[in-house]
């Protein structure tokens, strides 16, 4: 229906674009003379139009083209009494006179849209072979598809026999070791695996519906936990947390205001909040439309992965740290 639409409207634009000319040349006749009807000059039209469509179709028959040629003939008549209306608004000649001008007598004018014609409906004489373009449906294959499937069964029996099936019955054999499925790599639990606060948090980022993603990255862009929903690479977005931030901190540091602690994107159909600390960033990916619960759990799982980071790493992280144990044991 839309490719129907599409034709439509563009045979209207090219019909009103070739009424311009033979109504701007009207009534100048370039040496010619008024024509009469004659059945003769219909023919030859007819046989143009068959011509130039055959030309660029080079398919099918005389029941595609016949049908085909005569709705261009059609189409021209209907460009003429067209013309002979415009004749009859612009000049007031009578509409009888000007319809039969502008379809058989004016001859300048009806030459031009014959030369036109068939160019313009060549998207519709293409509807006429759309019927041939269709495969053709044998039914005579049809009974011979029944040995062929015995057959196939018969072999596809044979070859189970050699693989294990004896009287057409399944002959059950052991799983093999290696892909037999190990309880250990069965999905953990808080029970049998331990759950650092990396995991924990971003774990608690996915409880919510409207989350993609939720990261923990290093201040290298490395990824040190994460949650996902859907192919969403956590790797891939990794990195970005790290640019945003530095993007933001040299439009900032030109109107000498401090570097960002928090950023929130609003895209079309997403939502980016990455929230940054001295050691880590805490990286979410999610719904446009996700609600202000969303924006707790944020905060709770950041304060979450700060409290993780200064428990298991403080020791690390303090650049003091060794000159304080150094001193101590002296």
């Amino acid at each position: 229906m839309k490719n129907n639409g599409r034709i439509g409207q563009r045979l209207l634009l090219f019909s009103l674009a070739a009424l311009i000319p033979p109504m701007t040349a009207f009534p100048a006749q370039f040496g010619t003379q008024l024509v009469r009807f004659s059945v003769i000059n219909l023919l030859y039209e007819l046989v143009f139009y068959g011509v130039v469509i055959w030309a660029f179709q080079r398919r099918g028959g005389l029941l595609q083209l016949l049908p085909a040629a005569a709705t261009c003939v059609a189409y021209r008549l209907t460009m003429g009494l067209a013309l002979g209306l415009m004749m009859t608004i612009a000049y007031g000649i009578n509409f009888k006179i000007a319809a039969m001008m502008g379809t058989i007598s004016y001859l300048p004018g009806v030459l031009f849209l014959i030369a036109l014609t068939p160019f313009i409906m060549l998207s519709v004489s293409g509807l006429f072979y759309r019927n041939f373009d269709r495969p053709r449906q044998r039914p005579a294959e049809e009974p011979e598809k029944a040995p062929a499937a015995s057959k196939k069964g018969r072999t596809s029996i044979a070859i189970s026999r050699d693989r294990g099936i004896v009287d057409d019955k399944p002959v059950y054999r052991p799983m093999p070791e290696a892909t037999r499925p190990r309880a250990a790599e069965a999905t953990p639990t808080p029970a049998t695996t331990e759950i650092d606060g990396f995991d924990r948090a971003v774990r608690y980022l996915g409880e919510h519906g409207s989350v993609y993603m939720g990261a923990v990255v290093d201040n290298e862009g490395l990824l040190l936990a994460s949650y996902v929903r859907g192919d969403v690479d956590a790797e891939d977005w990794a990195p970005l947390s790290l640019m945003f931030f530095q993007q933001n901190e040299q439009v900032l540091e030109r109107g000498h205001l401090e570097a960002p602690e928090k950023l929130d994107l609003l895209l079309r159909d997403k939502r980016i909040t990455i929230a940054r600390d001295r050691d880590f960033s805490l990286m979410v990916v999610a719904e446009r439309q996700a609600d202000d619960v969303l924006g707790i759990r944020v905060n709770q799982a950041f304060e979450m992965v700060k409290k993780h980071m200064s428990e298991r790493y403080s020791h690390l992280l303090d650049p003091n740290a060794e000159r304080i144990h150094v001193s101590s044991t002296q």
